[in-house]
């Protein structure tokens, strides 16, 4: 396949946004049940009560908390979090106004793209030292945990040192807070919407390759876990060797194509290099069956080891999404572990009752989901209309943007789903690369089943008219773009934060639009991309996409003119 690079996350954002990238990053003492033990830093989102507290938790008054305010995370209590200043004051404010952060600098990774199916530039990396954890799969809609009594720190001590990480305490799995779970693993918070909230890492060296964590034996390259509105952990996934990250060969690709499309004279030596780099690429591709069916086999001994012999079952709500899985179970935690041929191994834990129903979750009736989509739609009073609680599905180093982009939408309208199963149904290629009417069309069963549909719409001009009915209602359109559209976008997002300078950003606006500055160029072609577009301005027309390359891409607005200048008029929904 011809891979060409896209445009990464690090290439679109400037400094000032690399720090918020990277500032996600949680490091607890693996203490999890002693408040004592949080080191995790809070920062104030939006101007919201602050309720002042005595030590023993009595309400000593009512203020508002000032935005940027920093404070040190001392325990959760339901919808709310206990915080303390410097001073040793405590206080309790809502969680979906804060954050939580501890600094990480960034690296910057090549990204590609493949111009045939949809493929998504490859997520920024970090620079993190690998850290052994485990992996969270689909979150399970009303699904109530099996409740356990706590059990002998020398258990979870024998069934930590199995796994490789403290992944464990004496308290039950799911009743733990997903917060802390999250921080004894170095997992970051990935997105928090009104409903759930989510936590991830990819696991890379300082010079941002893949560095896979030691777990169970296995080289584990993603750990993943999901909690609901309440931080209660609802499930967790591990994606161990798998043909979109392995060894980063998405990476080689992006090299060999900078190296095939150099502008000006070619430099020496650039033949021998790129059959270099192509000789190395195709011994990766050659040699990963071989070293996943290794780990396969080395996963299934451990996991034996530390539970005792499996049962075979199956996971997936239908025949398109339906695997074969060996299970284990432990103290109200099901292990599921999926391999398949060609494609991943991956460790799901779940609650042992999600595990009996074999993944089937409770569909939301069209009667609830319809204005709970409303509800996620904020009208602001510069003109935006934005859908703001898509959660995020970051793809990581590897061209995942549409079973990433998927996710994401499937968790927001309640059919369980996770990128890796998503990038298996699409047929998505060594590392990535598949287009989004493959997995629209597989997913027909799946979504008939939760009494949803994917629809192809037909848009001839993106613009607030042709939008408002999808966005208004709460639904996000699945768009196919050339990345190479976003060059002038960078440019305007460089001279200006739109969101702390409107009336600035308005003016690049206008000087975009003149004649001299107006005049476009013949687009380059940088391949296949899916986004999602998710708002439009009828004032200032724009519209507003998002990548799922992590947090700090949730929202990007572009002119109407740019955005039909990149289209690759390609238009998906999900509906009922």
């Amino acid at each position: 396949m011809d891979f060409r690079p896209g445009y990464s996350k690090q290439a679109f954002i400037s400094g000032r946004w690399l720090f918020a990238i990277f500032s996600l990053c949680f490091c607890l003492n693996p203490v999890l049940n002693r408040a004592e033990a949080a080191s995790v830093t809070v920062v104030v989102t939006k101007q919201t009560p602050l309720t002042t507290l005595s030590p023993k938790g009595d309400v000593l008054g009512v203020g508002e908390a000032t935005v940027g305010a920093q404070f040190t995370f001392v325990r959760i209590e339901g919808n709310q979090i206990v915080l303390q200043n410097a001073q040793g004051i405590y206080y309790r404010i809502a969680k979906v106004s804060t954050d939580y952060i501890s600094g990480a600098s960034p690296t910057s990774p090549s990204a590609t793209t493949n111009n045939a199916p949809l493929v998504s530039p490859p997520a920024p990396v970090t620079n993190l030292a690998p850290v052994p954890s485990t992996s969270l799969s689909t979150p399970g809609q009303d699904i109530t945990a099996t409740s356990s009594a706590p059990i002998p720190d020398d258990a979870v001590a024998k069934i930590n040192a199995g796994l490789g990480t403290s992944f464990f305490t004496t308290q039950s799995f799911w009743k733990e807070s997903a917060l802390l779970i999250a921080s004894r693993l170095r997992l970051r918070l990935e997105d928090k919407t009104k409903w759930e909230s989510s936590y991830r890492r990819y696991f890379y060296d300082t010079e941002g390759n893949y560095a896979p964590a030691s777990i169970l034996g296995g080289g584990a390259y993603c750990v993943a876990l999901y909690s609901d509105a309440d931080d209660t952990p609802t499930s967790a996934l591990i994606a161990f060797a798998n043909d979109g990250d392995y060894q980063g060969a998405v990476r080689i690709l992006s090299a060999i194509y900078a190296l095939k499309h150099q502008t000006g004279t070619p430099l020496e030596g650039s033949d021998q290099k790129i059959a270099e780099l192509q000789a190395k690429f195709d011994a990766i591709r050659q040699s990963f069956e071989a070293a996943r069916q290794k780990e396969q086999v080395t996963l299934t001994k451990n996991l034996t080891a530390l539970f005792g012999d499996p049962r075979r079952t199956s996971f997936g709500s239908d025949a398109v999404t339906r695997e074969d899985a060996l299970r284990w179970d432990w103290n109200g935690v099901s292990f599921l572990l999926t391999c398949q041929e060609n494609k991943y191994n991956l460790l799901r834990v779940i609650p042992t009752q999600l595990a009996d129903n074999h993944g089937r979750t409770e569909r939301i009736p069209r009667d609830e989901l319809g204005p709970k989509l409303i509800d996620a739609v904020e009208h602001r009073v510069n003109g935006d209309v934005v859908i703001t609680q898509i959660p995020m599905a970051d793809q990581g180093l590897k061209g995942y943007c549409v079973p990433a982009t998927w996710e994401r939408v499937l968790r927001y309208t309640g059919v369980p789903g996770d990128m890796y199963t998503l990038s298996r149904i699409g047929g998505a290629g060594f590392s990535g690369g598949e287009g989004g009417s493959e997995v629209a069309a597989q997913l027909d069963n799946t979504l008939h089943n939760y009494g949803r549909k994917a629809q192809f719409i037909q848009i001839t001009k993106i613009d607030a008219f042709s939008l408002r009915r999808y966005i208004d209602a709460g639904i996000p359109i699945f768009w196919g773009v050339n990345p190479g559209g976003y060059v002038t976008v960078q440019q305007r997002y460089a001279l200006c934060d739109r969101d702390k300078d409107w009336e600035a950003w308005k003016k690049l606006l206008t000087q975009s639009r003149t004649p001299s500055t107006s005049k476009a160029t013949p687009l380059e072609n940088k391949g296949g991309h899916q986004v999602l577009i998710t708002g439009y301005n009828p004032d200032t027309k724009e519209i507003a996409w998002s990548d799922p390359w992590g947090r700090n891409t949730q929202e990007r607005w572009m002119t109407q003119e740019e955005a039909q200048r990149c289209s690759l008029n390609e238009f998906y929904i999900i509906s009922w």
